[in-house]
């Protein structure tokens, strides 16, 4: 566990060690939230969403960073390197955060969080823009299967969970296409539009603001969204994979236990409130609680199976 050192230097100073120290008025000036994705992507609408209800919640709303880069691990590791006061915490996605430890492109491992709740989930979509030609999945699957090495597929982040999403659709299509790494949902949805990559592939919040500008190809949902009731799964379409994006929030690890149980408790009530869930599905998302400490257990039980299938990815 990560330990802060607190610093008392007096003529020729003495360093003591020693946890952070409850503040029984926490939070009394606002929380910076870091996203490690640019503005306007699925991670900044679902934070932005939940932020409508902080100041009721936290006393104010929160003070919003954007760290990007490296499909999100910049900014997820400024949030494990933060102060551990509570005054710095994240929104980052799961799998992801599972995936940079595996890779190695990360800098921090999940021990280094707390982890404060998911609030939300959606399916993965597959999309190109109206008029590429592709009206199906099918379609694009055969147009890279007649053009081997030709079709491109971008993805919303690097190493992540799009990224593996990508690799195992066209392993499983038995295609050859190049798989493009994007910063963030906003940036490759702006590059499938514009047509520098054949089709893309992302959480559902991005897409949905260019909706009538997008062909969807198929979600990677276990059943049919609400949100496009027509649009078929991967699974319909004889490609069994499911992956969906978690909507999580973090802290770094050695908080005080009162801080952690605030920020906590903090985030559940604001996700109680109905009209917090209202605002998620406009944005696309299905709302779905999940406990800091059950997150917590379900992200270690994915980063060893992950670990396990790059692994074997490897030696292929």
């Amino acid at each position: 566990m990560k330990l802060h050192a607190i610093a008392a230097a007096l003529l020729f100073g003495a360093t003591l060690a020693a946890p952070a120290v409850a503040d029984d008025s926490f939070p009394n000036r606002p929380i910076t939230m870091v996203v490690p994705f640019g503005p306007g992507g699925g991670s900044d609408l679902i934070a932005r969403t939940v932020d409508k209800f902080s100041a009721d919640e936290f006393g104010a709303n929160f003070t919003f960073e954007y760290r990007p880069g490296a499909g999100g691990h910049i900014g997820a590791n400024m949030v494990a390197n933060a102060e551990p006061d509570g005054y710095t915490i994240g929104t980052y996605n799961v799998p992801h955060i599972a995936l940079g430890p595996v890779t190695g492109v990360a800098q921090y491992a999940l021990e280094d969080f707390t982890f404060l709740g998911q609030v939300a989930g959606d399916p993965v979509a597959i999309a190109t823009a109206l008029g590429s030609g592709y009206e199906t999945f099918a379609d694009f699957i055969a147009a890279a299967k007649a053009n081997p090495r030709k079709l491109t597929l971008g993805t919303a982040d690097q190493f992540g969970g799009t990224h593996l999403l990508a690799l195992q659709i066209a392993d499983a299509s038995g295609i050859d296409i190049t798989v493009v790494p994007f910063p963030g949902g906003s940036q490759l949805v702006a590059a499938v539009l514009g047509g520098h990559v054949d089709a893309g592939v992302a959480g559902l919040p991005p897409f949905l603001g260019s909706k009538d500008e997008t062909q969807f190809l198929a979600l990677a949902g276990a059943e049919r969204d609400d949100v496009l009731p027509d649009v078929p799964t991967l699974k319909e379409q004889g490609v069994d994979l499911v992956m969906r994006t978690g909507r999580i929030f973090i802290a770094p690890t050695g908080l005080d236990d009162d801080v952690a149980a605030r920020l906590r408790t903090g985030f559940k009530a604001i996700y109680d409130n109905p009209n917090l869930q209202a605002e998620l599905k406009k944005v696309g998302q299905s709302p779905n609680w999940m406990s800091g400490d059950e997150l917590e257990e379900s992200l270690l039980s994915y980063e060893n199976a992950a670990a396990r299938l790059f692994k074997e990815a490897q030696t292929k």
